[in-house]
């Protein structure tokens, strides 16, 4: 009887399971990883190039980091999940889209903004460094004179002035400026007095005005 007859085994099911195990790459997510790692690597370093792009600055990661982030996260989805290089890519990525993120937000506005006088607070908050180094006396005036270097710590390429006082027997005023001064960059200079310092009487230099010239 045919019911009785012992049926062979399916050789179908392995063979379909091994065609999928195959199908599943671990170089392929490799790739990803790698991939996703550059991308968010020259996401997260571009912000601190030291370079003018601008308003660039802060947006510009941004699709480099989002990129990486969705090859990374296919990297590591799926049957792909656990490899290493994509889940240290994606997040490398994830730092870079935020980092970005935060840069948006802290410096949402232009340069410009601060450009013309009546702004020194906000200058020397936020864009400029003044920062005062050697005295010395000239031998043939005996006028004091101050090394000052002008440091850009902003976003952005502008020029400054800015004006100092110095004391010596009267109060004079002198100044220094920049021109073009890029991003991460110093300017150094020197003002002086206009009289001999008075024996005795503290010596005094300090910031009076800060500038940034339009563009």
């Amino acid at each position: 009887m045919t019911s009785g007859t012992p049926q062979p085994p399916d050789e179908a099911t392995p063979a379909t399971a091994a065609v999928t195990a195959d199908s599943v790459d671990p170089g392929k997510s490799t790739g990803f990883g790698f991939v996703a790692l550059v991308l968010g690597g020259f996401g997260g370093v571009l912000p601190f190039l030291p370079a003018d792009l601008g308003d660039a600055r802060a947006w510009l990661p941004l699709p480099f980091a989002l990129a990486g982030l969705v090859v990374g996260i296919a990297g590591c989805s799926g049957p792909r999940r656990g490899n290493v290089w994509a889940i240290v890519g994606s997040v490398v990525c994830a730092i870079a889209v935020g980092l970005s993120t935060v840069m948006l937000i802290a410096a949402p506005r232009s340069g410009k903004d601060t450009a013309g006088p009546g702004h020194t607070e906000e200058i020397l908050r936020d864009e400029l460094d003044v920062r005062f180094g050697d005295r010395r006396i000239d031998p043939e005036t005996g006028y004091l004179y101050v090394s000052v270097t002008l440091y850009n710590k902003g976003p952005y390429t502008a020029s400054y002035g800015v004006t100092i006082e110095v004391s010596g027997a009267d109060l004079c005023e002198d100044s220094v400026s920049a021109s073009q001064l890029p991003p991460g960059a110093s300017h150094q200079g020197e003002v002086g007095s206009c009289s001999k310092p008075s024996q005795g009487r503290e010596l005094r230099v300090q910031v009076k005005e800060a500038r940034k010239e339009p563009y």
